[in-house]
């Protein structure tokens, strides 16, 4: 059997090393558990399109900031991927969902009454994860008080 003898700089070499792992391994651990934060929700403007690309599977979410009273009303314009398209009140109630059955291409349309004021979310979503990317232009059409018609809808 051999004695290896290490001179006392061997044992702080040594040491140094099995801290340094040690450290390294902390610092993946806490990498990974770290929480993802959430993706940016971008904010819809009456009357201001935002075009983005979209892939089966996936969905995109808006904001639309509105008072209690007023009719809110979007449009969706499918461009190569067929969507469906949800909207939300301040306490994530679903208030519409439109996914009629136009294929990949024209509008889907939400249109609601906000019972409250406050931020609303609309997700557009792509539910077959087969489909090919494809482009929506999503845009908030209508922001005002209700008409006798959009009460009657």
């Amino acid at each position: 059997m051999m004695n290896a003898r290490f001179p006392s700089g061997g044992r702080t070499v040594g040491l140094l090393l099995v801290l340094a792992g040690g450290l390294a391994l902390a610092c993946g651990l806490s990498a990974q558990s770290a929480p993802t934060p959430p993706p940016e929700i971008t904010q819809l403007e009456l009357g201001k399109p935002i075009e983005a690309e979209l892939h089966g599977g996936q969905t995109q979410s808006y904001r639309i900031q509105a008072k209690a009273g007023q009719f809110l009303h979007v449009v969706a314009l499918q461009e190569g991927i067929d969507v469906a398209v949800t909207l939300f009140d301040p306490s994530d109630k679903q208030l519409a969902q439109s996914d009629v059955l136009n294929g990949a291409y024209g509008p889907e349309l939400v249109s609601a009454i906000a019972e409250v004021s406050g931020e609303f979310r609309l997700d557009v979503n792509c539910p077959s994860k087969q489909a090919p990317a494809g482009k929506v232009e999503v845009k908030l059409s209508a922001l005002r008080p209700p008409t006798t018609s959009d009460r009657n809808q």
